[in-house]
């Protein structure tokens, strides 16, 4: 069943870039992960502060890289696309700092605040990143 599923060039391509974006998933929450750590625990900034630090270079980095590897997009439209991906980002970063923090303020240690924030917005950032910021014209 699953190969045959698999046949089909939509479900192909959206299965090869869920796992690149996975990838570039997985660097952007390194970066983010590691400035977090920066910021709190060498720097000695609130967790809150840090979130927002963390997640905002964090965003520069996953921009390119699923600009780039995620969806093979070479158009030079650079701003606009960029625009774009901060707009939906933005809600997601908005969301991810959201639930970081009210998940940190209810008791959960803030870096698996940070996991179960980064978990919940990946979809919407999949989502939209492939049928909007990075959609080829």
């Amino acid at each position: 069943f699953t190969m045959r599923f698999l046949c089909y060039p939509s479900v192909r391509q959206h299965v090869c870039q869920g796992l690149r974006f996975a990838v570039c998933g997985g660097l952007g929450a390194t970066v983010d992960f590691s400035l977090l750590f920066l910021l709190v625990q060498v720097l000695g900034f609130t967790p809150y502060i840090g979130y927002v630090g963390s997640t905002s270079v964090a965003l520069v980095v996953v921009f390119f890289a699923n600009k780039y590897f995620t969806f093979r997009n070479h158009e030079q439209r650079h701003r606009e696309q960029f625009l774009k991906f901060l707009l939906v980002y933005g809600v997601g970063f908005i969301f991810n700092v959201g639930i970081a923090s009210f998940l940190y303020w209810f008791g959960l240690h803030y870096m698996l605040a940070k996991m179960v924030a980064i978990a919940v917005i990946a979809f919407w950032n999949y989502t939209l990143s492939q049928g909007f910021v990075l959609k080829r014209q």
